[in-house]
């Protein structure tokens, strides 16, 4: 990310001269000292005292601005501004652009003035002079503190406090740092400016006492700065002094004057620098800046991020959020009424930062399985139906279930019978069954059959495969032949041979009485019995009749008397089961 960031330095109308040199503007560009008279940036030439106008200042009339510190801007001259309600923090840039930055504070103090602001490029911090007992009723304005101060935010962090002499409060009017060595200025209140010099690393808290080590009779200094290896300050006479630091002593340098269309007019401290560019144009890159969050101010943005340059927190890229949409926003429900009868627990949604619609009103719509239907009479128009009915949704209406009755069926009484041929000339009576409502058919023409009964029939002798049976036979109709009785036979106990008369002294093989029968017959039971109803031989679950069937005409082995005995015999063929009675006559 490289954005471009355009300066204009503005500065307010203070009847001072502040002298500056920037640090590192241009490189391979000639040093020149800068200052700031009537609200004017100015270039100074500290040999002949002639002033060149640079830019004029957009400062309010009431306020004045001490020294001129570039620091480690390339861009701005920062100062003290004094005057309006209070201490504080600006910047001009050299289009002559004024910016209050902020009021100068104090954790658990109060700030009542600053006199002097310095940097020192060994560490980047910024330091100034202040008074934190200020007292206008007794005329204590001395600014005895030093401390280091937030050149972004004007916060400031105490250091020390010099120590207070017998007969004269130390003050701080101005300050310079060169090579980690602390240099002050003293405008005492007489005629004398008192010099001190101190390493930072010495600085004890408080000071350890120190004394001016030089004092000038060019009184009332203005700023001070580098120049040449040594240190210039202007007077209020606008006289060049020379402070030089390797001997700790002052002189006029040369015979130089500032001289200008600014006559009467204090010149307000010097900084050494190098030339300007105009306009100065500094690139936001990733390096040189810093995304910090903010607020932009629009309720419908989230993770608002602004890019500010690192070195003195302008803005590189304005505070912008990412939008805030129905996806992803906070939304609120309220009730409402979506003038649909077929809907309940109506409600919208909107997004909270702005009250957007993200869903339009809408309830839970009725539907025929959950809202309230009503089941009227109707007409399906189905003569074949009665009971008809629709159901219907109470809210709109509709149709849930559309207009049906129950069938009227053929087990109904709404039936008719209606004669018919159906084409079959051994049936008589034909009738057909049709509903009433509509003509269908619940039956099909059908008569009585005349087969087997009006038109009689005749038989056919055939073979039902029994062999248990004879006289096999079918019943056939006279009307077309059709089968009325299919082929079959009659049980019949000509298969089973069993005598009558029995001799029972006789010698010729009359005188025993056999049942003989076909292979397939069993004999379950063979009784015989007398006149009184005595069982007087029995053969039980037999097919051995040669041995088991025959009977000599003795009981008790006695021959019985001559008459007729009564024969019962059961028997099975082919899982049929027939019972045969007999008589038998005993003869003598």
């Amino acid at each position: 990310m490289v954005t471009t960031k355009q300066y204009s330095l503005h500065f307010t109308s203070v009847v001072f001269l502040a002298l500056w040199l920037p640090a590192n503007i241009v490189s391979g560009q000639s040093n020149i000292t800068i200052g700031y008279i009537d609200r004017n940036l100015v270039e100074v030439d500290p040999v002949t005292g002639d002033i060149t106008t640079i830019a004029q200042c957009n400062v309010p009339d009431d306020i004045r601005i001490l020294n001129l510190v570039q620091g480690n801007h390339p861009c701005k001259l920062y100062g003290i501004q004094e005057g309006g309600t209070e201490p504080a923090l600006v910047s001009i840039d050299f289009e002559g652009n004024y910016d209050y930055i902020a009021r100068l504070t104090m954790p658990g103090e109060t700030v009542f003035s600053c006199e002097a602001l310095t940097y020192n490029p060994d560490d980047e911090i910024y330091y100034v002079s202040l008074s934190l007992n200020g007292n206008p009723a007794v005329q204590d304005f001395y600014t005895e503190t030093l401390a280091t101060v937030d050149i972004k935010t004007g916060v400031c962090t105490f250091v020390s406090q010099l120590q207070q002499g017998s007969t004269y409060q130390t003050d701080m009017d101005w300050l310079h740092i060169t090579d980690n060595i602390l240099y002050i200025i003293d405008n005492r209140p007489s005629t004398v400016t008192g010099f001190y010099s101190i390493p930072l690393s010495g600085i004890a808290n408080p000071f350890n006492p120190i004394e001016a080590f030089s004092v000038s009779p060019y009184v009332t200094a203005r700023d001070l700065t580098d120049y040449n290896g040594n240190l210039i300050y202007a007077t209020s006479d606008r006289e060049l002094i020379i402070w030089d630091i390797s001997t700790n002593t002052t002189l006029l340098f040369g015979t130089t004057h500032i001289a200008s269309e600014y006559n009467g007019v204090f010149i307000d401290g010097l900084e050494f620098t190098q030339d300007y560019i105009v306009p100065c144009i500094i690139e936001c890159t990733d390096s040189n800046s810093t995304p910090t969050p903010c607020d932009d101010g629009d309720p419908c943005t989230m993770n608002d991020i602004e890019v500010i340059l690192d070195i003195d927190c302008s803005i590189c890229i304005p505070c912008q959020g990412e939008p805030v949409d129905c996806t992803v926003g906070e939304f609120i429900s309220m009730p409402c009424n979506d003038n649909d009868p077929c809907t309940s627990d109506d409600e919208e949604l909107f997004l909270l930062c702005d009250n957007t619609v993200c869903l339009p009103c809408q309830g839970d719509t009725a539907t025929c399985e959950n809202g309230e239907v009503t089941v009227l009479d109707c007409d399906d128009n189905n003569p074949c139906t009665i009971n008809d009915k629709v159901t219907t949704l109470d809210c709109d209406g509709a149709i849930c279930i559309p207009c049906q009755g129950e069938l009227i069926m053929c087990d109904s009484e709404e039936i008719s019978f209606l004669d018919c041929d159906d084409n079959n000339p051994c049936t008589i009576n034909d009738t057909e069954v049709i509903l009433d409502c509509d003509g269908s058919i619940c039956q099909p023409c059908l008569g009585e059959s005349i087969n087997c009964i009006e038109d009689g029939t005749f038989f056919v002798e055939c073979d039902d495969n029994n062999p248990c049976t004879s006289n096999d036979r079918v019943e056939l109709s006279n009307c077309d032949g059709s089968v009325c009785v299919p082929c079959i036979g009659a049980y019949t106990d000509k298969q089973i041979f069993m005598p009558n008369i029995i001799y029972s002294q006789a010698d010729n093989g009359n005188n025993l009485f056999q049942v003989k029968a076909s292979e397939e017959i069993e004999i379950i039971f063979l009784y015989i019995f007398d006149r009184w109803g005595n069982k007087i031989f029995s053969a039980e679950n037999t097919t051995n009749l040669s041995t088991d069937a025959i009977w000599n005409g003795n009981f008790d082995n006695q021959t019985v008397i001559p008459g007729v005995y009564t024969l019962i015999l059961q028997h099975e063929c082919q899982a049929q089961e027939q019972m045969i009675t007999h008589d038998i006559l005993i003869l003598h």
